[in-house]
């Protein structure tokens, strides 16, 4: 396929992806995305630049909120805009990185799996700083492919300032740059490898300024907060609190969870296995720099991660999104030649049936998309559901971060709940107890006490389920209850 063509396709699938993202982008937001917007709406930017009261502060992301709120108005869809860009930009980039690794079919193909992607669009439309980590990783990562061509220095500096504003959004950044300088080493440090004989000091100068570059900017760019960074890193996310989510067991099944869902069809499941396997093949014999590429960020930030006794989150790991899907459109083309050369299909019809394949895989890949769409978690549904069944002498109550979104989110004044012991004098003095929680898992792995005894004196009266993976928002009334008074004047 020539440049022209190329580039026509790769423009159609951005416009086809700019227009599935902004579908829906309004969509109730969830606990993430609220606390970004009460900090993001209360702030200006130089403060935005100098706060950081938890992880849930991508510092960059925040600002490019700030300044799409000012310009656009203050809600959902507004916060959310600069995750749709950087979502696109970052499907440009994995074509970017497809060119210089594979082939322009193979790009065009991985580009096609994302901009389809339910889990991509997902994240696209949620204001937090992933999807810019995305983009990140694989602009930096062509820069990284040029410069090692190339050597110029321009290219390491444009590099360096490249890392340096990921770890701006987010410093697992540095598991991206870790890898890199690991892929960097290994190249230059083996001449042979490249065919180089100029000495050692020479063949790390140009690579040395880049990520001279790229450590000077972030630490300038942290300078004001890096003691925050330390305090909240020392005791947020770490293990005891929810034990399953320090395991790493815990993260591999809720991403093969998640990828079912996405995906939707068995066979498409199954089929999108086949290609990743055949990609794993294709790459080891022809390009092991993309497995490496994919490979050892994920496995620094999972020794980070699990060192650290932080929870492995896999949205941890969405950076690296681009890489595989780069990998499974380079095994679907390398099925569907392979098949067609064993039936005797001369190259020209061969390329083709390979295509064809990674059409349909992204076709399949298609039906999941809506599941991207809809509310993310549904407070605003529990809420009405609780205030149209209340009674005169009935008690509201909410416990862990649900009550953060009911009180200061949507400004009801229901009394928050830490403990067992709470939950049972607000029974003694109420006709009923209603209660509003989400997030069942941290519940039960935070506040066991509290779980029990809401089992044993509640029942689960509506459960609502968002398009957020285990956030689901419950609501649950006691058990215990008098015969119903009129509802309140």
């Amino acid at each position: 396929m020539t440049r022209r063509p190329a580039l026509l396709l790769l423009s159609a699938l951005l416009l086809l992806a700019t227009l599935l993202r902004v579908q829906g982008l309004g969509d109730e937001p969830w606990l993430d995305e609220i606390d970004t917007h009460l900090r993001v709406s209360h702030l200006g930017l130089a403060r935005l630049a100098t706060t950081y009261p938890s992880q849930n502060q991508h510092v960059l992301y925040s600002l490019l909120a700030r300044l799409s709120i000012d310009l656009l108005g203050d809600s959902p869809a507004a916060m959310r805009v600069p995750a749709l860009l950087f979502g696109v930009l970052g499907i440009a980039a994995t074509y970017a990185v497809g060119h210089a690794l594979l082939s322009r079919r193979e790009a065009l193909a991985g580009a096609a799996l994302l901009a389809v992607s339910e889990i991509h669009v997902w994240f696209s439309q949620n204001a937090r700083g992933y999807t810019a980590l995305l983009f990140f990783t694989m602009a930096s990562t062509a820069l990284l492919l040029r410069a090692l061509a190339s050597d110029r220095r321009r290219v390491w500096i444009a590099y360096g300032a490249m890392l340096a504003l990921g770890c701006w959004v987010h410093l697992t950044m540095l598991f991206v740059v870790g890898g890199h300088a690991i892929l960097v080493l290994r190249q230059r440090i083996a001449p042979s490898a490249t065919g180089d004989a100029a000495p050692l000091r020479e063949r790390l100068r140009e690579p040395a300024l880049g990520f001279a570059v790229a450590v000077v900017a972030t630490v300038l760019l942290y300078a004001p907060i890096a003691r925050d960074v330390l305090m909240v890193t020392s005791r947020e996310g770490r293990s005891g609190r929810v034990a399953e989510w320090s395991s790493a067991g815990w993260a591999m099944r809720e991403i093969v969870a998640r990828l079912s869902d996405s995906l939707s069809r068995p066979w498409v499941m199954v089929a999108a296995a086949a290609c990743a396997v055949a990609g794993i093949v294709r790459c080891a014999r022809r390009q092991r720099m993309l497995l490496e590429l994919l490979a050892m960020p994920v496995a620094i930030g999972l020794a980070v991660v699990l060192g650290m006794g932080h929870h492995v989150w896999p949205r941890l790991f969405f950076f690296s999104s681009g890489f595989a899907a780069l990998l499974v459109a380079a095994g679907a083309i390398a099925l569907g030649e392979s098949a067609a050369l064993r039936m005797g299909a001369v190259p020209p019809t061969a390329h083709r049936a390979g295509s064809a394949v990674a059409l349909l895989l992204a076709a399949g890949v298609a039906l999941g998309l809506p599941g991207a769409y809809g509310p993310k978690q549904r407070f605003g549904e529990a809420v009405a559901l609780v205030e149209g069944l209340v009674r005169l002498g009935d008690v509201v109550v909410t416990e862990g971060r649900a009550s953060f979104v009911v009180r200061r989110a949507l400004d009801r004044k229901w009394r928050k709940l830490r403990t067992a012991g709470q939950l049972e004098r607000v029974r003694a003095h109420a006709r009923r107890t209603w209660l509003v929680g989400a997030f069942p898992l941290q519940l039960r792995g935070e506040r066991p006490e509290l779980a029990r005894a809401i089992d044993q004196h509640f029942e689960l009266i509506a459960r609502f389920d968002g398009t957020l993976r285990g956030g689901e928002v419950l609501v649950w009334r006691s058990r215990d209850q008098s015969p119903l008074d009129p509802p309140r004047s």
